[in-house]
């Protein structure tokens, strides 16, 4: 790198000169930049020249005749920054360029110093500037910090910052940002003047401006700062869409170039070669082809012509594109045209043909609105001609039994969908007509008035058809009646005549034993079981009919089970053996005693007749848990032959039985099921072919009961 030359009083005399001159001429460019005028830079010229004349007398105090030793440097290492435009930026071959860069350019070759050109980011050039492995920058701003690490030479262009934020920002100014975050360079001179000043803002660190702007655009952060020219620059080239400077330029700064703190002997040589490219009006020239406004360039008659013949030859197309493109949209026209001709005859000939369209009304659809169009349909349907029919109402159509059940046809607000019900109309010879309306809003006419489109079906088949299919119910259903009084008196005849045979017959026995008390007695007992069989009988032909008495009260099912436990031990034969579990604590609920007893004498019966030979009923109680609720539950099982699904879905019919003629009366669970349903519980049947059969009698807990759980 060399070392640094000896320097006399006059060096040091040129080099305070060329500062203040360098002050001068900056602060007159301040002025050549704001009016753009060229009267600017010859008064820059001037207040540099008067600084020269102030600083002159100091040169005398070196004699002339010394001259310095010529020291000779290496090639610089000069690293710019890639992303700093119009500044220091990579052009688009990948070369460094920018006002800086020819700047250095010439000041380097005034100073007779070699420069390499590097492109990197700045982040990387301020880390090698302070370790020295980057021997210069041609635009960095001075700051305390970096003045720690860094030398620089006087200024070599003044710059303005700028606050951007988005479109839809509410800040006016700086001072709306405080305790707000905005974007900066990482590195760069305003995180360093945060740091320093300790300014009430939450800094976002960016590679560069240009990434800070496309975050700002993105929706990050509150606003970003970058010089002005930068921040036009990258909102054009990029089309950052919603992105704008606002209020004045928050400050001022001068860019300066930058060595390595060791290196303040290369600081004197630019600032040599800064002065000379001055003097020789070379930074005017440069200045104004970065910054200045330059007027446009002619434009070459060739130029001219061939965009004046691009254009004609433009208008031409588009002239021909025009003419094509009007005849197509005519083709359109006709044949959209044709089609709602088409359309038009085709609803036409569906209105004239469909029963009962054409009741078209107008301004709302209340029964007073008049009739706007009259199908045939609806002449065939109401017996009214067209002329007769457009003079009518709404309300004239229909019958007054409708008017009674109903204030309008359809009502006097229909939705986007319409409504429709059934309806009464009237005919016109009087006779009702039944019939399904439906009613439809249409486009307003010219004068804005609502329409809506009425289409009636006509209902007289169908009520026709449901007289009759009512009729033959009714005919069905005394015949069924008929076969289940003829099944009854059958039935109850057969278990009759079986009753008074075995009465009939114990009497006879019991008239010739009077002699024999005991055999006498015996026979007595069999005619008065006998006589509680027809008892038990009339009992369930009461209980089915609902013409037996109820007289509910709170009893169990273990209570129930006990009392007729014994008749049931009786009615099994030997073969079938009854076995019972009670539920220790089993919940009260509230029904008949003797219904109750019917219920489970049934089921045992029931039971019992499933069995063939030997096998087992058993009957059991429980309490139960479902849904929330509380139930007492009955289950009565068998081992039987169980039972095939069509024969589960019948039992509980009248009358209905799987015993041979004369076997019973099928009123057995039938009675059972009326009983429970009577007493608001439920009943449930679980059976298989071969499986025997399990009964579930659930009655709600009663009211009055205890707290205890299921057993």
């Amino acid at each position: 790198m060399g070392k640094q030359p000896p320097r006399r009083s006059a060096f040091a005399a040129v080099a305070v000169a060329v500062d203040c001159a360098r002050v001068a001429v900056d602060r007159a460019r301040v002025a050549v930049t704001r009016v753009r005028a060229g009267r600017s830079r010859h008064i820059a010229v001037l207040f540099g020249f008067v600084a020269a004349l102030v600083a002159a007398p100091s040169w005398s105090e070196t004699p002339l005749g010394e001259e310095e030793e010529e020291v000779v440097y290496a090639p610089l290492r000069v690293v710019v920054d890639e992303a700093y435009p119009p500044h220091q930026f990579r052009d688009r071959r990948g070369r460094p360029a920018g006002f800086d860069v020819d700047l250095l350019r010439l000041v380097a070759e005034q100073a007779n110093l070699e420069v390499r050109f590097e492109l990197g980011a700045w982040p990387e050039i301020r880390a090698g500037l302070e370790d020295g492995s980057v021997d210069l920058n041609p635009g960095v701003f001075r700051t305390p910090t970096r003045q720690a690490f860094l030398a620089f030479t006087a200024p070599t262009a003044w710059v303005h910052h700028a606050l951007f934020v988005r479109e839809d920002s509410e800040l006016t100014g700086p001072e709306d940002l405080r305790d707000g975050s905005v974007l900066i360079n990482r590195g760069g001179f305003h995180e360093d003047y945060l740091h320093e000043h300790h300014v009430p803002v939450s800094p976002i660190l960016a590679a560069d401006n240009r990434e800070a702007l496309v975050r700002l655009a993105a929706g990050e952060g509150d606003a970003a700062v970058t010089l002005n020219t930068q921040g036009l620059y990258w909102i054009r080239t990029l089309r950052l869409e919603g992105v704008r400077a606002i209020g004045e330029p928050i400050d001022t700064r001068r860019l300066r170039m930058a060595v390595p703190l060791a290196r303040q002997d290369l600081v004197h040589r630019l600032n040599e070669g800064l002065v000379a490219v001055h003097r020789s009006g070379a930074y005017d020239a440069l200045f104004d082809q970065w910054f200045g406004v330059l007027p446009p360039p002619a434009v070459p008659v060739a130029r001219f012509l061939q965009f004046a013949g691009a254009a004609i030859a433009l208008i031409l197309v588009l002239a021909v594109a025009s003419i094509l493109w009007s005849r197509t949209l005519q083709q359109q026209v006709d044949r959209r045209t044709r089609d709602l001709l088409e359309t038009d005859a085709k609803l036409r000939a569906t209105f004239a043909a469909a029963p009962g369209v054409g009741l078209v009304v107008a301004e709302d659809p209340s029964d007073g609105a008049r009739l706007l169009d009259w199908s045939e349909g609806a002449e065939r349907m109401w017996g009214h001609g067209r002329e007769h029919a457009l003079g009518l109402t709404v309300g004239d159509l229909r019958s007054s039994a409708d008017r009674t059940a109903h204030e309008t046809l359809l009502g006097e607000r229909l939705g986007e969908g319409g409504r429709a019900r059934e309806a009464e109309l009237l005919r016109a010879d009087g006779e009702p007509l039944p019939a399904f309306v439906v009613a439809s809003l249409l486009p307003p006419d010219a004068e804005g008035h609502v329409r809506l489109l009425y289409v009636a079906f006509d209902l007289s088949d169908r009520v026709q058809a449901e007289r009759e299919k009512f009729a033959l119910e009714s005919r069905l259903q005394e015949a069924r009646k008929m076969e289940a009084l003829g099944r009854l008196a059958g039935g109850v005849a057969h278990d009759f005549k079986n009753v008074l045979t075995t009465i009939v017959g114990n009497a006879v026995l019991a008239r010739r034993s009077l002699d024999e008390p005991k055999r006498a007695e015996e026979s007595l007992d069999e005619i008065l079981q006998a006589s509680q069989a027809v008892d038990r009988i009339i009992d369930q032909l009461l209980a089915f009919s609902r013409r037996q008495e109820s007289e509910p009260r709170e009893t169990d099912w273990n209570q129930v089970t006990r009392d007729v436990e014994a008749v049931l031990r009786r009615l099994l034969p030997q073969g079938i053996e009854m076995r019972v579990a009670f539920a220790s604590a089993p919940w009260p609920v509230r029904i008949d005693p003797g219904q109750a007893s019917q219920v489970v004498m049934n089921l045992v019966v029931n039971a019992r007749d499933a069995i063939d030979g030997k096998g087992h009923v058993d009957v059991r109680t429980e309490n139960e848990m479902r849904d929330g609720q509380a139930w007492s539950v009955l289950i009565v099982r068998d081992d039987g032959r169980g039972m095939d699904d069509e024969t589960r879905a019948r039992i509980f019919e009248p009358f209905f039985t799987t015993k041979a003629e004369g076997g019973g009366t099928g009123l057995g669970l039938a009675t059972v099921y009326g009983v429970v349903e009577q007493a608001g519980g439920r009943i449930e049947v679980d059976s298989k072919s071969g499986e025997g059969t399990t009964f579930r009698v659930a009655l709600p807990r009663s009211e009055g009961g205890s707290e205890d759980e299921a057993s």
